[in-house]
């Protein structure tokens, strides 16, 4: 896969939500088995990643959050964090740490394993990707001033990704399959016809939600 900076990837929807749910074991629950299956499934080395799972001091940190993991922009490493000098995931108090953990190369890992081959939208970035989508539903005229503000749940359920980020910072923002399937069903069909930037993306959603597909941000 040839890029330059973000790009915008179709990951097997199912392998997706199934490293969500294990990293949610690992680190809200505490149970790791998950995480171990996964590399096994993989064939991906995962020692390392688990053993700074099992060093993470989770019930005390403030950047925790489900589905995510830890949200490095939530990170207070470096700025009074009370677990920062035990902390495997912000090494010297440093927050820009966390993307480059073991934990997050493994997710990255496995992501670009479970890519969708040929699955590019067109090399969107997640920002480029929600400009896409609002200007698909600017020209199915669904969108106008006085439209219920379910014509717009789309751009709300996209922005709500963007801003929720990746998990360990090692992706950038993704929707799930659900997610997915959600947005597509609110952008009218054919709202990219004749538009030679649109049309594409439009097709590439569609094509997307039909294989059961997360779209996640790969840097």
């Amino acid at each position: 896969m040839t890029r330059h900076g973000p790009v915008t990837v179709a990951v097997a929807g199912a392998s997706w939500q199934a490293l969500l749910e294990a990293l949610d074991a690992a680190v809200i629950e505490g149970r790791r088995q998950a995480i171990a299956r996964l590399a096994e499934q993989e064939e991906l080395d995962a020692g390392e990643a688990l053993r700074e799972l099992a060093a993470f001091p989770a019930p005390r940190c403030a950047a925790r959050e489900p589905r995510i993991g830890v949200a490095p922009a939530r990170c207070t490493a470096g700025t009074g964090c009370p677990v920062a000098e035990e902390c495997p995931f912000a090494r010297r108090g440093d927050p820009g740490a966390i993307p480059h953990s073991h934990t997050a190369r493994f997710i990255a890992a496995l992501a670009r394993r479970r890519v969708v081959p040929a699955s590019e939208a067109t090399a969107l970035s997640f920002d480029a990707l929600g400009e896409a989508l609002a200007a698909l539903l600017d020209r199915s005229g669904r969108c106008g001033p006085d439209a219920p503000p379910r014509a717009r749940t789309a751009l709300a359920v996209a922005d709500l990704a963007r801003r929720r980020g990746g998990p360990f910072g090692a992706t950038g923002p993704f929707l799930a399959a659900a997610e997915l399937e959600q947005v597509a069903a609110h952008v009218p069909p054919g709202s990219g016809r004749g538009d030679r930037d649109l049309a594409p993306v439009e097709a590439w959603l569609r094509r997307a939600t039909a294989h059961d597909a997360a779209l996640v941000e790969l840097r």
